[in-house]
């Protein structure tokens, strides 16, 4: 009497292959357009502070008061649990610089920063128009993206 082996089918073979290949199709364009197009890292750098911003927020509504400032390029440890992907403080952002958390007390509001890091230059003034032009008006003294009077620029 011979036994069979366990082994993968056709068909399962075949929805492998479906989902390896969908999986190529999103991630390769997005890693060949992350080199040196300006564009594409404006639209990453608009991404993640939307997404450092939203973060924030709803930590507030979960916790009702906003956590503390950290040093520019470092998140606060309330923080780490929160989000899902990597630490977005922890690298230079995709246009240069470090993000940084302020909270002003006389203010209901948080800032997310782009400032100059010992590492990392902030972004050149082109690049922040591309950026600010992505996420509102395009002018860096208006809207909720501007130059900030503490240096770099702020969200």
């Amino acid at each position: 009497m011979q036994t069979s082996k366990p082994a993968f089918t056709l068909m399962e073979t075949g929805i492998v292959m479906v989902i390896v290949a969908l999986i190529a199709v999103v991630v390769v364009p997005r890693l060949a357009s992350a080199g040196d197009d300006p564009q594409a890292r404006a639209q990453r750098a608009a991404d993640d502070l939307k997404e450092i911003a939203a973060t924030f927020r709803a930590y507030r509504a979960t916790h009702g008061y906003w956590p503390p400032e950290a040093p520019t390029g470092q998140m606060p440890p309330e923080m780490r649990s929160q989000f899902s992907s990597a630490n977005p403080f922890a690298a230079p952002t995709p246009l240069g610089g470090r993000y940084d958390y302020d909270h002003f007390k006389d203010q209901p509001a948080i800032c997310i920063a782009i400032r100059t890091a010992p590492d990392s230059p902030a972004p050149s003034i082109a690049d922040a128009q591309m950026l600010d032009a992505i996420i509102d008006d395009g002018v860096l003294s208006t809207g909720n993206f501007r130059t900030s009077v503490q240096g770099g620029y702020v969200y």
